[in-house]
């Protein structure tokens, strides 16, 4: 997995049906390389992985995060601590 993108800022988060809490947020962008079979590679699944804090809603709860400048992810928090992984891709807001 190599990091091809990283995005961090302010922005809110706003679980469903659900009142709006800022957060800041550093989501790195991690994409597979898969081998060709002929010495170079493919690009392969995408993940978006990071911290978002502070914590708000529940683990594994269904969360959107809109970020600064205006994109959204659908993701959850993994633990208590802020680690949070997406559900999705990022759009454009």
């Amino acid at each position: 997995m190599r990091r091809i993108n990283t995005y961090r800022g302010n922005g809110t988060v706003t679980p469903v049906g659900g009142q709006s809490v800022s957060v800041h947020y550093k989501l790195d962008v991690w994409q597979e390389d898969i081998p060709d079979g002929l010495g170079a590679t493919i690009p392969g699944m995408k993940s978006i992985r990071g911290t978002i804090t502070p914590f708000c809603g529940a683990p594994r709860e269904k969360l959107t995060l809109r970020m600064s400048d205006g994109k959204t992810l659908e993701f959850c928090f993994t633990d208590l601590t802020g680690t949070a992984t997406a559900t999705g891709g990022i759009t454009e807001g």
